[in-house]
């Protein structure tokens, strides 16, 4: 009688199951006996995937990120022509608008990037009056956004005159560049530089573009 009590014994052995939840079974040394498993533990069964939609799972091809874009406003090379002490008020306007008329030679958006190397406030702390009001122009991707914008007919340019090129005072450290331009569909539009020379930093003593504003906004 008492080996057969010890024959029915059992000391349970805790195991996490299906979902978290416990399923108990008998020690080895103790006598077997089915695992009883709840209702709740028979619907976390059923719910997993079967072996076969595990192999599917491994065999799918992850997905990568598409490849970056090949132009970046914010890491671009050095503009081929960059202000110099060679140029006067009216050969820095000339290359400026010899550089917007092939505006995507060398590479895209070159033009734009010749004209904020020009622009006297470009890359500041302080706001610039560029376009006739204040405006951040320390990125150059912030500039180029306000001269698509604001000067679309810069980008269809055909030809261009310069019509007036005048000191603005007895200094003449500052000058008035006036522009008319011809577009492809042959329209006209005219456009005033102001340029000022520069005091200090990168390009002392260049001439550089203060505003670029149309003439009958100036």
């Amino acid at each position: 009688f008492e080996m057969a009590t010890r024959m029915r014994t059992f000391h349970p052995v805790k195991t996490i199951g299906f979902g978290g939840c416990p399923l108990y079974h008998q020690s080895k040394s103790s006598l077997l006996r089915p695992i009883v498993m709840s209702r709740k533990q028979r619907c976390v069964l059923r719910s997993l995937p079967s072996s076969t939609s595990k192999t599917a799972h491994r065999n799918v091809t992850p997905v990568t990120a598409s490849a970056s874009p090949n132009w970046n406003p914010q890491n671009v090379p050095t503009a081929k022509v960059r202000p110099s002490l060679e140029f006067s008020p009216e050969e820095s306007v000339r290359v400026q608008l010899n550089a917007v008329a092939d505006n995507n030679i060398p590479w895209d958006n070159h033009g734009i990037q010749v004209m904020y190397d020009f622009c006297e406030g470009a890359g500041g702390m302080e706001r610039s009056r560029y376009f006739g009001y204040s405006k951040d122009l320390y990125h150059f991707d912030h500039f180029m956004g306000c001269v698509r914008s604001t000067y679309p007919a810069l980008f269809s340019l055909a030809s261009y005159e310069i019509t007036s090129v005048q000191p603005l005072d007895s200094s003449e450290q500052r000058w008035s560049v006036k522009v008319t331009i011809t577009t492809n569909t042959g329209q006209l539009h005219k456009y005033i530089f102001t340029q000022c020379k520069m005091a200090f930093g990168l390009f002392k003593g260049c001439w550089m573009t203060e505003s670029l504003l149309e003439d009958g906004n100036a």
